[in-house]
């Protein structure tokens, strides 16, 4: 599911919503969520949706952590992502992508640090 996870990303920094976001996959590290970090987005495959002879349908989980109680930064990027999704929703193998739910957040680490959720699936040719 490597390849999915850089296929979306991929997707998504040709939109240029990364910039300035450290971004990971499958767990965040101590590193990533101590409080003076940058902010950073995990992006993770959520099992979900099904496979059969046409196609799959893997969902890809993403939780942005933003900077220290910057609210603001992490939810217009989670927002950002969602928008940019909708309105751009192919990419190579992916034909479409499907928002599962709005975005959840924010929720905070223990040093203040915002993070939201969004789920996302997608509408994919073997992956």
């Amino acid at each position: 599911m490597r390849n999915l996870l850089d296929t979306v990303k991929g997707h998504l920094d040709a939109g240029g919503l990364f910039d300035g976001w450290k971004v990971v996959y499958y767990r965040l590290y101590d590193e990533d969520t101590a409080a003076d970090a940058v902010p950073v987005v995990m992006m993770r495959t959520d099992g979900g949706g099904t496979a059969n002879e046409y196609g799959q349908q893997p969902d890809v989980s993403f939780a942005i952590v933003g900077s220290q109680y910057g609210d603001v930064e992490a939810g217009n990027l989670a927002q950002a992502i969602k928008l940019y999704l909708i309105e751009h929703n192919t990419a190579d193998r992916i034909v479409n992508f499907e928002i599962l739910a709005d975005v959840i957040g924010p929720s905070a680490l223990d040093n203040g640090r915002p993070m939201f959720q969004l789920n996302v699936r997608c509408w994919a040719e073997n992956y």
